[in-house]
């Protein structure tokens, strides 16, 4: 009987220090060390080239060689979205619960035709303890939700972001309401994570 209260203490400790640390967490943004090689569940590998200021960490693809940007290892700074919006999004650092920015603009609908009108609002969801492949890591979720205006569509992304490795470690897509986008995007967590 002992022994089993003495779990609970301990289980119930852990809660309150996990739940404690979370509230008083600020994910202060960083990129993966350089030479840090990443490898997901559906087949991608990248290595970190490291910082190159502004909040943005530079990436090389391992199968292509290709290099890439990445703010808070999700949004695209080049991207025409990403472009736009930046100091909103730069906005959300250090992420904190409940941080949210919202932009609207305007581009091909869910089907790749005609032009719509799109909002999209980027939370910080929650921060949690999320098991993938890789191990047990904590996370911010960061979700973004997209509609469009011309078809009536919803959709949400999710990422879970990292500070201790400074990159997403796991993404989920999610139809709502509408039809799924042509290039509807794979979820995908990290298999193996390599740090020089």
């Amino acid at each position: 009987m002992r022994i089993a209260s003495l779990w609970v203490l301990c289980i119930a400790l852990c809660i309150a220090l996990f739940s404690q640390g979370a509230n008083a967490q600020t994910g202060e943004v960083r990129c993966p060390a350089v030479k840090t090689q990443l490898k997901n569940s559906i087949g991608g590998a990248l290595e970190s080239l490291g910082d190159i200021g502004g909040s943005i960490c530079r990436f090389k693809n391992l199968a292509n060689g290709q290099t890439y940007e990445r703010i808070i290892g999700v949004f695209d700074p080049s991207s025409p979205g990403g472009q736009a919006n930046i100091g909103k999004i730069r906005s959300l650092i250090p992420l904190r619960v409940g941080n949210s920015v919202s932009w609207s603009g305007s581009g091909a609908d869910s089907l790749g035709s005609n032009s719509g009108v799109w909002h999209f609002t980027t939370t910080i969801e929650k921060y949690e303890l999320v098991k993938i492949a890789a191990g047990t890591i904590p996370c911010f979720v960061i979700l973004q939700v997209e509609q469009t205006h011309g078809t009536g569509g919803r959709w949400e992304r999710r990422w879970w972001y990292s500070p201790l490795i400074g990159y997403t470690v796991k993404f989920e897509f999610k139809t709502i309401h509408g039809n799924p986008p042509k290039n509807y995007p794979k979820d995908w967590e990290l298999v193996e994570i390599r740090q020089p």
